[in-house]
């Protein structure tokens, strides 16, 4: 999904993270790709890398919203 409106178009995704081991498992069902981060701080930045790279697009132009366990626990801000 694109927002439209501005100079500067933001592609809007959904993403889910959980815990396997010492990991973070970052899913984007949109692209049906997954990615990983070593911290949960580390969760957003890894889940706008993955998009970036298989949109072809900058992560600043990419806006994720993350649905799982974790993102009620620490809020929308992490």
């Amino acid at each position: 999904m694109t927002i439209k409106g501005s100079s500067n178009e933001m592609e809007q995704f959904t993403a889910t993270a959980h815990r396997e081991g010492n990991w973070w498992v970052i899913e984007t069902p949109e692209l049906g790709q997954t990615t990983q981060a070593h911290t949960a701080a580390d969760i957003d930045e890894m889940a706008r890398d993955l998009i970036a790279v298989m949109r072809k697009v900058d992560p600043s132009e990419v806006q994720v919203t993350m649905t799982s366990s974790i993102a009620d626990a620490y809020g929308a801000s992490w």
